[in-house]
């Protein structure tokens, strides 16, 4: 019952479809060689996604990994037949969406190398959630990764109480749009009421006030749906090892560390965390957590636990981190603060790392492997030593959300050509919204010129087309495409 209530639902009020980076396969390859896996290839594997919606995550690596096979599923027909509306556009041979209740999936569906439920298992009733952890048990590949997300605990108590308010007030109403404006009306209206001077009401008002930012579909699927069911994380870690299934990781790779608590939280921490599942609760505590991106693999895979620096070594890399000063000698020992536009940062003094990061910096959105950016540090400082202190440098990037690492490289193009050519599902995206996803899966904002200028960028056209089709001026179509070559938009 709860389940034809659910494919109504989403039937009359699909979600919005899109690129999640960390259940992109070459992330969770990338974080199971880090812990010693010897994951499937990437470029040659099976993924299958749960709860696909019109598979606005699982096209794009179709379109990426042309030699990969890509499997979808949804309770939803109508989200489906977008997807395959998509699918055929692209002229994609290696993927299909199936409109169907996971129940149905079988022994003849095989194996799978990767296996993403992103959005589904909060959101579904007790017996589907059963269901997504037999399915990763029986139809994972000996070396292969489930990545799985859910609403948690203790931050989700807050928003409960929100879910609860807008619930009840728009439990006589049955038309989804109308909820959605209803809710919004009284969000803001218990938001203006709310005393910020008091910090119980302040919390409550600010849940409120974030609901106004959320599109509609997030709104409606979050906190108007039937089921939302929040998990401790102990909790989901125990429910997955009924099914012979162990954590891996967080898909979120900075999260399982604690540069962002404070010395007296990272101290408390160790005193309190035997293991490694207790200390991944407690940081939950610390931070009221609200939503996780947990990795499960086998119970029978061993995991090396000490990260070694030489796991970086067969890797790309990349950053879009700059130095925090203009004037920067990377040669001499002073200390240079590299941030990323999302705030994160890494200092070092070491030349070999701020020589490394200035180089990525320049280059990206695109990827060097680790022994290309070795080599031209090499070179330049005219040094043999540094090697293993690089890739621990690099490593302690990634721990902070400031560098990428990956098995696989992604196809971006910084330089831009005299006939400029975009990503074919970035350009088919440009027609209909304003967020296309790049070869990194991210979803990225694109101005009006660029996305006017995007469905046209197949390389068959040069600059001056473009300015003459467009009737623009030489310097916008000039900035536009730099926009777009900085974004990771343009490939080769």
């Amino acid at each position: 019952m709860i389940t034809a209530h659910l494919t109504q639902s989403y039937d009359e009020f699909p979600y919005y479809s899109r690129a999640f980076p960390e259940s992109h396969p070459a992330h969770l390859a990338t974080i199971g060689q880090l812990f010693g896996m010897s994951p499937a290839r990437v470029s040659e594997c099976r993924v299958l996604e749960l709860g696909c919606a019109s598979g606005g995550n699982l096209i794009p690596m179709a379109v990426a990994f042309p030699h990969s096979q890509f499997l979808g599923i949804d309770i939803s027909s109508e989200q489906v037949k977008q997807g395959k509306a998509q699918i055929q556009q692209l002229q994609l041979t290696n993927i299909a969406l199936v409109a169907d209740n996971l129940a149905t999936i079988d022994e003849s569906w095989g194996q799978f190398d990767y296996m993403i439920a992103h959005g589904v298992y909060s959101w579904v009733p007790e017996t589907i959630r059963e269901q997504i952890l037999r399915l990763c048990r029986n139809h994972l590949t000996e070396q292969g990764i489930a990545y799985i997300s859910y609403n948690t605990y203790p931050g989700w108590h807050l928003r409960e109480m929100v879910r609860d308010l807008l619930l009840y007030a728009t439990a006589d109403e049955t038309a989804p749009q109308q909820r959605v404006d209803t809710a919004k009306t009284i969000a803001r209206q218990f938001a203006s009421i709310c005393d910020s001077q008091q910090i119980e009401q302040h919390l409550f008002q600010q849940e409120l006030n974030r609901l106004q930012t959320q599109p509609d579909s997030h709104l409606f699927h979050e906190y108007l749906e039937a089921v939302n069911t929040p998990f401790y994380f102990h909790d989901f870690i125990n429910q997955a090892q009924h099914y012979h299934l162990q954590y891996l990781a967080d898909a979120l790779f900075s999260r399982m560390f604690e540069s962002d608590l404070s010395p007296q939280a990272q101290q408390m921490l160790q005193q309190l965390a035997p293991d490694l599942i207790t200390a991944e609760q407690y940081k939950d505590f610390f931070r009221n957590q609200k939503f996780r991106q947990t990795l499960l693999c086998h119970e029978d895979v061993k995991l090396e636990r000490y990260l070694k620096a030489e796991v970086v070594e067969p890797l790309m890399v990349a950053s879009s981190a700059q130095p925090t000063r203009d004037r920067v000698n990377v040669y001499d020992g002073t200390e240079v603060a590299f941030q990323t536009s999302k705030g994160a940062v890494l200092r070092s003094s070491n030349p070999v790392t701020k020589l490394a990061l200035s180089y990525l910096g320049q280059c990206y959105p695109e990827m060097m492997s680790f022994a290309q950016l070795w080599h031209q540090v090499q070179q330049d400082l005219g040094i043999t030593e540094g090697r293993k202190q690089l890739a621990t440098d690099l490593l302690r990037g990634f721990s902070v959300d400031l560098v990428t690492l990956s098995c696989e490289k992604a196809g971006c193009q910084k330089q831009v050509s005299n006939y400029p050519m975009a990503w074919s599902i970035a350009r088919q995206q440009a027609q209909f919204q304003s967020e296309v996803v790049n070869p990194h899966h991210q979803m990225v904002s694109v101005s009006p010129y660029a996305r006017q200028l995007l469905p046209y960028l197949d390389g068959r056209r040069d600059r001056a087309n473009l300015a003459q089709q467009f009737q623009l001026s030489a310097t916008t179509v000039e900035q536009t495409l730099a926009e777009l070559a900085q974004l990771g938009v343009l490939v080769s």
